[in-house]
């Protein structure tokens, strides 16, 4: 087993852990088979899905600079190895007295961004790190978090994005490079595609321009994510929610349907579609969708999970309920088995804190997480 793990000063921590068979493929059959696409591939398929006009002027997020492709032979030297210049490249972009990036969870550039702003979030750091690593020859690809999304709510309205982090090799020998100044702590993964990584990227960049109530940007965004991933639900229902804040609300309404045919155990798009369908009068087909957003929330671990982590440390008691909870509606939900644990441990229980360790392990072999927590309380 090889695994990576250390954090800086500028907050921003890595771990290369080896996954296996906990890396997943991309799972729809109308997606293409290619992950990785050369330049000129993505280019062509870049016209046909958005055409001509909007393709000229859509930024791929991994491209780099020739000095940028240059940087990353000068940090490789010496390095004969694949997975000893995926380490060192993983090192360059974490250690602070290298490029001096800083975490910054608000903010999403492409890999030319990110290094001209020495700044960004998880996906803008994989971005930086996929363009390197392709620089030489290596085919990085992305992948996403299963057990991590966020949700932001835009009033009544919630849209949705996701951990992304780089990925490497094949089976029982897949690496996963994952930037995140929490730490990982991820039992499951999924491979995305350049075009899926790349309406990641846009629909990421619409969140954050419908939070600064740029609507047209935000608009613009959603629309390139939609055709970079038209069988993407969370895509389909976040275009829905910049037509509804237009007061577009029969496109909307279209959109969040579409939504709920691409995922129906997708909960938001229940929740927005009845909030246009209030606005259009009609109550009752309102109330039916506020139910069935109920009913599925109700077997989702994630708000509990949520709740958990944020009654630690203070209330170590009320955190264990709401992790338990989670872990009803998800006996392999890692991360709240290791919130439960810290929460045990908050509460001075090392022997119950050492159980649930060593369950999360026994689930994820390799989490550095539970390795560092054991490690912890055996002190």
């Amino acid at each position: 087993m090889r695994a990576t793990h250390g954090a800086g000063p500028t907050g921003i921590l890595t771990a290369a852990v080896l996954f296996g068979l906990a890396l997943l493929p991309s799972c729809a059959s109308t997606r293409p088979e290619k992950v990785v696409y050369s330049s000129e591939d993505l280019r062509r398929e870049l016209r046909q899905r958005l055409g001509p006009q909007r393709a000229e002027h859509v930024i791929i997020p991994f491209e780099i600079s020739r000095s940028l492709q240059q940087l990353a032979r000068d940090e490789t030297l010496g390095q004969t190895r694949v997975w000893g210049k995926l380490d060192q490249l993983s090192l360059v972009l974490t250690d602070p007295a290298e490029l001096g990036l800083e975490y910054d969870r608000d903010r999403t550039y492409s890999a030319e961004g990110a290094f001209a702003e020495r700044r960004g979030d998880c996906l803008s750091l994989t971005n930086l790190y996929v363009g390197l690593a392709r620089s030489l020859g290596i085919s990085v690809y992305y992948v996403e978090a299963l057990q991590r999304g966020d949700y932001g709510t835009e009033g009544e309205l919630t849209v949705e994005y996701r951990h992304i982090c780089a990925g490497y090799g094949t089976g029982s020998e897949t690496m996963v490079y994952d930037f995140d100044r929490v730490g990982p702590g991820i039992s499951r993964y999924r491979v995305l595609t350049d075009l899926e990584a790349m309406a990641r990227f846009y629909n990421t960049l619409g969140y954050q321009e419908l939070r600064k109530e740029s609507v047209i940007a935000a608009t613009e965004h959603f629309e390139t994510a939609a055709l970079l991933d038209p069988e993407s639900p969370w895509a389909a229902n976040n275009l829905g929610v910049a037509y509804e804040r237009q007061g577009r609300l029969e496109l909307a309404a279209n959109f969040f349907r579409r939504a709920i045919d691409l995922d129906p155990e997708y909960a938001a798009p229940y929740g927005n579609l009845a909030r246009v369908l209030r606005a259009q009068g009609d109550e009752k087909a309102a109330a039916k969708m506020v139910a069935r957003r109920a009913e599925l929330r109700a077997r989702d671990p994630v708000p509990d999970y949520r709740r958990g982590v944020a009654q630690l440390p203070a209330e170590p008691r009320k955190a264990i309920e709401s992790f338990r909870r989670a872990l009803d509606l998800d006996r392999e939900f890692v991360q709240a088995r290791i919130g439960l644990a810290r929460a045990y441990l908050a509460l001075g229980d090392y022997d119950a804190a050492e159980r649930q360790v060593r369950r999360a392990l026994r689930q994820s072999p390799h989490n550095k997480e539970a390795e560092e927590l054991l490690a912890t309380i055996g002190k």
